[in-house]
């Protein structure tokens, strides 16, 4: 239960790995509900730090932008 360890989490990363962890990438649209249940599920917990956005790719300011619009919708739809 992410309860028990939430006062020891500092800061999150999220990422679209792609099924391998050294390919980290933007989010993506389709899965939004995904993003957004792993969101809601550290804020139900008690996280109040820091969440970013980790690549390893090439900086593109649209997609970055999308991304931190899922972002965004997975703390409104925590906050209802």
């Amino acid at each position: 239960d992410l309860r028990t360890y939430v006062d020891c989490i500092y800061h999150a990363h999220i990422s679209e790995d792609e099924g391998e962890p050294e390919k980290r990438s933007y989010l993506k649209p389709e899965k939004a509900g995904v993003y957004q249940n792993r969101i809601c599920g550290l804020l139900a917990a008690g996280y109040r730090g820091m969440l970013t956005l980790e690549i390893d790719c090439v900086v593109e300011e649209e997609r970055a932008k999308e991304s931190l619009e899922l972002m965004r919708r997975g703390i409104d739809v925590h906050k209802g």
